[in-house]
């Protein structure tokens, strides 16, 4: 064969029957026909048939050998096709006819038993190809089953004052495990990061689409940890892919410090906020689903999340167990409001056990974050008037007392006393009236948070376009300086930036011996 003639085809292994008949001739004359089309064997019975065809002696004295051969090859079928007559000795076995599949009696014409040979050998073929499917499915559904573990988190973060709990219960119809996912995370300023969602669809695909969803939210929230932002980015990823999925989802990112809860939906089944009295607020953000072709703008609101509040997320798999949405709500609400929910060491588990009577054919995810009381002690909070420079250097001694008190080295409070100098400065120069300051001691670094009432400004990571201007060289030493800084929009007016404070100088190094630090000595920004 040269190099540009088709590769030949190996032919395919014949397919083999057992024969055995009481009567020597019948035996020959039923090899020969059957061997034009098929291996014969004859003789022992070979574990590797396809096919076997016996007549009522040979059965009734070899049942038990045929009995467990088919055993053994279950789920697959090995027929069994018994030639006989009426008065077969064989037949008075009823044992035997278990093992029987079909009949044939004398005198057996040519073309019928072809014929039924060929009928039986198609069953079989079928029987091996639903068993190879329902391997190939159940590896896939394996496959899925480890994506989807693997996608949720291994841990809830660990916080003062919040409890945070989650429950995940897979579908009760294998087939349908996949798409649902929860997630939460503590950024480095010490906001916290929620999302849950469900990808529509199960197997492989559907838990690979949720996996890189979720991945997505989580990257995103680490740069902008805006909902309508996060959302919108997954939403283009999803789109991307080009694989025509579809995912409701729910993200929201909760400040400790400021007690807000901000959040948006993409069509996602609505989230109850429950107050400490047991009153229900239901979290209602509309938007399209991900991966809905469409650039609606996402939406993003805020509301307070006050002491002994909990937050109730969930997959639709809870409230639509019976196919029935509005049971399932009035359910969920029932269980969201009673007692036993603040109680139980986990609410999310004694939600979906309350809620469901019986396993739900979808997957369900139980989500919950209750605010416990407890993370106020680790912040200390300021506040004064911007132009008075003496409350403004008050702050700072006790700004950096407090600091000492966290255990922080020399090096490092210089640098925390820079920042928190350009910072004041800042509101000085641009916003005026109160300054309130925080520092929130509760995660393993501590994070200084500065507010103002102002028109509000935005952080260039840059130095100004003019290097020898005196002005927007401020935020960028902060930047330079800071393990981590953001500076965000108040809901009602204004700004709040957030420095994460290093447990060494920063990345700028420590100041300079002898600096002066605009704002508190001059009142002046930068």
């Amino acid at each position: 064969m040269n190099r540009w003639s088709s590769p030949v085809e190996p032919r395919p292994a014949r397919e083999r029957i057992f024969v055995q008949l009481a009567a020597r001739a019948n035996q020959r004359l039923l090899a020969a026909l059957l061997a034009q089309r098929y291996d014969v064997v004859e003789g022992e019975i070979d574990a590797g048939v396809d096919l076997c065809v016996v007549d009522g002696l040979t059965l009734h004295r070899r049942w038990s050998a045929l009995a467990a051969l088919r055993a053994a090859q279950e789920p697959i079928l090995l027929p069994i096709l018994l030639i006989s007559d009426r008065r077969d000795v064989g037949l008075v076995t009823r044992d035997a006819w278990r093992v029987i599949d079909d009949v044939l009696l004398r005198p057996v014409e040519r073309v019928e038993l072809t014929a039924r040979v060929e009928t039986m050998m198609r069953g079989r073929r079928l029987s091996l190809k639903l068993h190879e499917m329902s391997q190939r499915y159940e590896h896939e559904r394996r496959i899925a089953r480890t994506l989807q573990e693997a996608a949720l988190p291994n841990a809830l973060p660990r916080t003062p004052g919040l409890a945070f709990d989650a429950y995940y219960r897979p579908a009760s119809d294998a087939s349908r495990v996949g798409g649902d996912w929860y997630d939460a995370l503590r950024l480095v300023d010490g906001r916290i990061v929620i999302s849950i969602g469900d990808v529509c669809g199960s197997g492989i695909d559907a838990a690979v689409t949720m996996t890189n969803l979720r991945q997505v939210l989580r990257g995103v929230a680490h740069v902008h940890p805006d909902p309508a932002i996060m959302l919108d980015a997954a939403d283009r990823t999803l789109q991307a892919e080009g694989n025509d999925r579809i995912a409701t989802a729910f993200v929201a990112v909760f400040d400790p410090v400021t007690s807000l809860l901000t959040y948006g939906s993409a069509a996602h089944p609505r989230p109850f906020l429950r107050s400490a009295d047991g009153t229900l607020t239901e979290l209602a953000a509309e938007g399209l689903p991900l991966g809905v072709p469409g650039r609606l703008p996402r939406v993003t609101l805020t509301t307070p999340m006050l002491p002994d509040a909990m937050l109730v997320l969930y997959t639709d798999g809870l409230i639509e167990a019976t196919r029935d949405v509005e049971p399932g709500e009035a359910r969920l609400r029932d269980a969201s409001r009673a007692g036993a929910i603040v109680e139980s060491p986990h609410p999310a588990r004694t939600l979906h056990d309350t809620v469901l009577s019986e396993p739900s054919h979808d997957d369900v995810a139980v989500f919950t974050l209750r605010r416990a009381g407890g993370d106020e002690r680790a912040i200390r909070r300021w506040s004064f008037a911007s132009g008075d420079a003496d409350a403004a250097r008050d702050v700072r001694r006790e700004f950096s007392d407090a600091l000492r008190d966290h255990g922080l080295p020399v090096d490092a409070i210089g640098s925390a006393e820079l920042l928190f100098a350009e910072l004041v400065g800042n509101v000085v120069r641009y916003a005026g009236g109160t300054t309130e300051v925080a520092l929130d001691r509760n995660g393993p670094l501590p994070v200084l948070h500065v507010f103002d009432r102002g028109p509000g400004f935005r952080h260039l990571p840059k130095l100004p376009a003019d290097v020898l201007s005196e002005s927007g060289r401020g935020l960028y030493i902060v930047a330079a300086l800071a393990e981590d800084f953001s500076v965000t929009r108040r809901p009602d007016g204004g700004s709040h930036a957030r420095v994460v404070l290093g447990p060494g100088a920063g990345r700028g190094g420590a100041p300079t011996p002898g600096a002066t630090f605009a704002g508190l000595d001059t009142i002046e920004a930068t």
